[in-house]
C-alpha cells in the first residue's frame, strides 16, 4: 500500500473518531494538531460537500460553509508534487492563490539538529487569530490614542505541507483546498498583497521623478495616468511611499560615505572632475566642494566677476548650499562650482575659498557677497588680488527702517539718492559732494547708519569700481539669489546629502540645456536689422543674441541721442546718460576709448564710440574691442549630460528601453490591430523570464560602502535653519498694527485696543466674595474664601475657629467656575 492511502485511511479514521468533538476544538487546538501530528493532521472542515453555491461556497454537515476556489488544474498544488527548493514551491501555492484569490503567507517550520529545514507549512494569510487584549476596567480606558483595525484573520484552514524528500527535494504531502472565508472577486484581485508589488520599471521611474523632487504619491498619480487605472498599476500609494522610505532607509548613516566615494571614484575616472571635502573631529562630514570640467571650462571664460552667496533648508542637515555664480555669454546665469559647509564661520570659508582657487587655479576679478562677516573676513584672508564687493540690494533694503518712514516716503529724496548710490558715470569726488550735500539738505549728516555706510563707500558703490574691468555685470548678489531659487525647487529640507546630489545634477543639467539651447538658436537663426550700417551686420555675425540686442541699442541710441559738439566731444541727450563725453580715436590702429568707460564696465563699445566710428565710415567693429567672454564660440560645451553621469549602467538602459518603445508606439498611432501586435511581442518576449531585482546601489547611483570612515553630518544651528519665534521688525510691524482694525470691547462697547478683560471700566470695582466649604480631611474642615479684584483671582483658605491663614494660590477663571458650581451660598 502506498503512502498516499495509508495517509487517506488514517485521515478518514480520524475523521470518523471525532465527528463531534473536532467542530468544539478552539483554534489553539487546531494549531496544535497542525503542528504536531504528522499523519493524522485535518482541520475543522469535513471533506464531505453536500452543497454548491453560486459563490462556490460548500456547506459541510455540521453546518459551517467553506469557499473552494475555481482555479484550473494547471495552477493547482497536487499531492506528491517536488520542487528543488522552498522557493520554488512557494512561488508556486503564490500563483495558485493569486488566480484563487486570496493571500498565502510561510509559516511553521521544522528543522533537523544540522539546521536544515525539515517541513515547512504554507498556509493563507487568514490563518490563526488575532491575540486579545485584556483590560483593567477599575483603572478605566487608555488616554492614548490607538489604530482601530479591523480583524483580518478567521483560523482558515487552507494551507500546502512539505516534507523533505532525497535530501535535496521537497514533497508535497498534505494540500488543504477549502476556506473559511469568501475569496477575493475576480475584480478586486489587485488588492492581494501577493499581486501588489512595484515593479522595477515602477520604482525606477519613481526614483527618477525623486530627481526633480517629485514624491511617492504624485508618482504612484502619474503611474495611474500611464498604465490606464489603479487596477493596472500592480500597486498602491502606500508601496510607493513604503520604496521611498526604504531607500531613505538603506542610505541611513552611510549617507556621507557613499557621496565621498562616489565623488572619489568619479575625480579617479572621469577627466578634470574634482571634488574636496573636510571632516570634523569626530569624523563627521563638515564641507564638500565639487566642480567638473563644464564648470572649470565656464570659469576660464566667465570667471571674471564671482557671486556667491549661502542658501538653507536644501537638506536635512541643515548643511548651507553655497554656489559660485557668474554671467555667460548669454547673459545667464552659470556656475562655477558649488560647496556644502556645516558652519557659517570664518574657517570653513576660507576652506571653501581655497579649494575654488586650488580647482580653478587663479582668483576671480571681483567677488560680490552680502554683508556677512564671516564671508568679508575670508575672503579678505584668502583672495590676495580679488576686489571685495558688497551687494548693493542688501544695503538699500535696509534704508527705510534706518532713515525712518517719513522720510523715505518723500519721492523727491529717493529718486535722488538711488540715482546717487546707482550712478556709473560720475567720478568719486563727484559722488562725495553730492552725498554731503544731499544730507545736508535733509538734515542726515548726522546720522549713524549712513555715516557707517559713507565709510566703506569703496566696498558698494559703482563710482569707486570704474577702474575695474567688467565691474558693470553684477552690482548686486541677485543672480546668487536666483540660483539658489532655481536650486531650491528641485530639493526640500527632507533631502539625504545622496538626494540632494542627485537633484543637483538634474538641475544642473537643465541649465546646460538652455545653455546649448541658446547656442544653437544663435548659430540657425539671424537678428532682425534696425538700422542700414554694415557694423551692425558684423556685430549679429560675432555676439550672440542677447549680446547682440545691447550692442544694437547702443548703436541705435548714436543715431538719435548723440551729437559732436566738437572734435573729440560728443553730447548726449539721453536722461540716463546726459552729459558730455570725451571720445578718442585713433585712425591709423582703430583704437577708441571714451571717458564713459562704458566699455571697460561692460567690454561693449558704447554709443558714444558708435557715433565716431560711424563718422570714420568704419564697417567692422575693431577685434580687440570684441572680448571672447561675447562671442558665440566663448566656450565649446561638451554634449548634454548628467553632470556625474558615469559608464552606461542598466537605468540609462532601461531610460534607453522606454524611449525606443514610447517612438514606435507614436509612428503606429491610433492603428489598434498593429499596437496589439506590438503588445503581443512585448508579452511573447516575457514568456520564460525570470523576475530580476534590481540591487538599490545601482537604482540610487552610489555603492554601499563596506566601512564607514566619513560619518554622516550633525545637524547645524545655523542663520537659516529657522527658530521657534520669528523676529518681527519695526518695519514689518508697523505695517501690521496700520492694516488690523480696531475690536470691539463687549464690556464699553467701543472699538478699541483691548478687550472685556482688561477693559478701563472694571478697574478698581469690588465683587461680591462668594464662601464655599470644603473637605480638606476627615478631622480638618476649611473655609475657601474666593476674591475677584481687579485683574488677578485670589483663593485663600483659613481654618474654621482660627485666625491662621494658609498660603494665597492664584487659581484661572475655569477654575472658579467649578468651585462656585459645587458650591453652597
Amino acid at each position: 500500500m502506498s503512502n498516499e492511502e495509508d495517509q487517506q485511511i488514517i485521515l478518514n479514521d480520524v475523521v470518523q473518531d471525532n465527528q463531534g468533538d473536532l467542530g468544539a476544538k478552539t483554534s489553539d487546538d487546531l494549531k496544535s494538531i497542525s503542528n504536531d501530528d504528522y499523519d493524522g493532521e485535518h482541520s475543522n472542515q469535513d471533506n464531505a460537500l453536500t452543497e454548491e453555491s453560486d459563490n462556490n461556497d460548500v456547506t459541510s454537515p455540521n453546518q459551517s460553509r467553506t469557499w473552494m476556489p475555481d482555479v484550473g488544474d494547471v495552477f493547482k498544488p497536487i499531492v506528491g508534487t517536488r520542487f528543488g527548493n522552498l522557493k520554488d514551491a512557494f512561488e508556486a501555492y503564490k500563483k495558485y492563490s493569486s488566480a484563487a484569490g486570496f493571500d498565502i503567507r510561510k509559516s511553521t517550520q521544522r528543522k533537523d539538529r544540522f539546521g536544515n529545514v525539515e517541513r515547512k507549512f504554507f498556509v493563507c494569510s487568514k490563518e490563526g487569530r488575532k491575540k486579545g487584549r485584556s483590560y483593567n476596567t477599575l483603572e478605566g480606558t487608555s488616554k492614548k490614542h490607538k489604530r482601530r483595525r479591523a480583524e483580518f484573520r478567521s483560523s482558515c484552514p487552507a494551507c500546502i505541507k512539505l516534507h523533505v524528500v532525497n535530501e535535496n527535494c521537497y514533497e508535497v504531502y498534505k494540500f488543504v483546498e477549502e476556506h473559511n472565508h469568501c475569496l477575493v472577486l475576480p475584480e478586486d484581485k489587485h488588492f492581494l498583497r501577493s499581486n501588489r508589488k512595484m515593479t522595477n520599471s515602477q520604482e525606477c521611474f519613481s526614483m527618477k521623478l525623486s530627481k526633480v523632487n517629485i514624491g511617492p504619491v504624485t508618482s504612484y498619480n502619474l503611474v495611474k495616468e500611464m498604465t490606464g487605472g489603479y487596477d493596472k498599476v500592480g500597486a498602491t500609494k502606500t508601496d510607493f511611499k513604503n520604496f521611498s522610505r526604504d531607500v531613505s532607509s538603506f542610505i541611513g548613516d552611510k549617507d556621507a560615505q557613499m557621496i565621498v566615494d562616489k565623488f572619489t571614484l568619479e575625480k579617479d575616472t572621469m577627466s578634470n572632475f574634482s571634488f574636496e571635502y573636510l571632516v570634523g573631529k569626530k569624523g563627521e562630514l563638515t564641507g564638500c566642494f565639487w566642480a567638473d570640467e563644464t564648470c572649470k571650462l565656464n570659469y576660464k571664460a566667465f570667471g571674471d566677476v564671482v557671486s556667491f552667496d549661502a542658501t538653507y533648508k536644501k537638506n536635512k542637515y541643515n548643511m548651507v548650499f553655497v554656489p559660485f555664480t557668474g554671467i555667460d555669454n548669454h547673459q545667464k546665469c552659470v556656475i562655477f562650482g558649488a560647496g556644502l559647509l556645516s558652519e557659517e564661520k570664518k574657517e570653513p570659508y576660507m576652506w571653501l575659498l581655497n579649494a575654488f582657487i586650488s580647482v580653478h587655479g587663479s582668483e576671480p576679478q571681483m567677488v560680490i557677497t552680502d554683508q556677512d562677516l564671516a564671508m568679508k573676513a575670508a575672503i579678505e584672508a584668502v583672495f590676495k588680488s580679488a576686489k571685495h564687493r558688497l551687494c548693493m540690494w542688501h544695503i538699500m533694503n535696509k534704508l527705510p527702517s534706518k532713515i525712518g518712514i517719513q522720510i523715505n516716503e518723500d519721492v523727491s529724496f529717493r529718486s535722488r539718492f538711488n540715482n546717487l548710490v546707482s550712478g556709473e558715470y560720475i567720478e568719486p569726488t563727484q559722488f562725495e559732494e553730492q552725498w554731503m550735500s544731499l544730507l545736508k539738505e535733509y538734515k542726515l549728516d548726522g546720522h549713524p547708519w549712513l555715516r557707517d555706510m559713507f565709510d566703506i563707500r569703496d566696498r558698494w558703490i559703482p563710482a569707486y569700481y570704474r577702474d575695474i574691468n567688467m565691474s558693470g555685470l553684477m552690482k548686486t548678489t541677485s543672480r546668487s539669489e536666483s540660483e539658489n531659487y532655481f536650486f531650491g525647487q528641485n530639493s526640500n529640507w527632507k533631502s539625504t546629502l545622496v538626494h540632494f546630489f542627485s537633484r543637483f545634477e538634474t538641475t544642473i543639467d537643465k541649465q546646460r540645456y538652455t545653455q546649448r539651447l541658446l547656442d544653437h538658436e544663435t548659430r540657425t537663426t539671424t537678428p532682425m536689422m534696425e538700422t542700414h550700417l554694415l557694423i551692425e551686420r558684423h556685430a549679429a555675425e560675432v555676439y550672440t543674441r542677447e549680446i547682440f540686442y545691447v550692442v544694437q541699442r547702443e548703436m541705435i541710441a548714436s543715431l538719435w541721442t548723440c551729437s559732436a559738439s566738437s572734435k573729440d566731444i560728443i553730447c548726449d541727450k539721453d536722461k540716463e546718460r546726459k552729459g558730455e563725453f570725451k571720445v578718442l580715436f585713433d585712425e591709423k590702429d582703430h583704437t577708441i576709448s571714451c571717458s564713459c568707460l562704458h566699455f571697460e564696465l561692460y567690454g561693449i563699445l558704447c554709443r558714444h564710440a558708435f557715433y565716431v566710428l560711424r563718422h570714420h565710415e568704419i564697417k567692422k567693429i575693431p577685434k580687440r574691442y570684441i572680448l571672447q567672454r561675447w562671442r558665440k564660440d566663448a566656450v565649446k560645451l561638451q554634449s548634454t549630460k548628467e553632470m556625474l553621469n558615469g559608464t552606461p549602467d542598466a537605468n540609462n538602459a532601461l531610460s534607453n528601453i522606454y524611449s525606443a518603445i514610447g517612438h514606435v508606439a507614436s509612428r503606429l498611432g491610433n492603428d489598434v490591430k498593429k499596437l496589439g501586435h506590438l503588445l503581443d511581442c512585448i508579452n511573447l518576449f516575457e514568456v520564460g523570464l525570470d523576475s530580476t531585482n534590481i540591487s538599490e546601489s545601482s537604482r540610487i547611483g552610489v555603492t554601499q560602502p563596506d566601512e564607514v570612515t566619513v560619518k554622516v553630518p550633525m545637524i547645524s544651528r545655523n542663520k537659516g535653519c529657522g527658530s521657534k519665534k520669528r523676529y518681527v521688525g519695526e518695519r514689518e510691524e508697523s505695517i501690521n498694527k496700520s492694516s488690523r482694525g480696531k475690536w470691539v470691547c463687549r464690556n464699553c462697547q467701543k472699538p478699541a485696543n483691548h478687550d472685556s478683560r482688561n477693559c478701563p471700566k472694571k478697574q478698581g470695582t469690588a465683587m461680591e466674595v462668594y464662601r464655599m466649604s470644603m473637605v480638606v480631611s476627615p478631622t480638618c474642615k476649611e473655609e475657601l474664601v474666593v476674591r475677584v479684584t481687579e485683574n488677578k483671582v485670589v483663593l485663600e483658605a483659613m481654618e474654621r475657629k482660627s485666625t491662621k491663614k494658609a498660603k494665597s494660590v492664584k487659581i484661572g477663571q475655569t477654575q472658579l467656575r467649578e468651585h462656585l458650581a459645587f458650591a453652597s451660598y
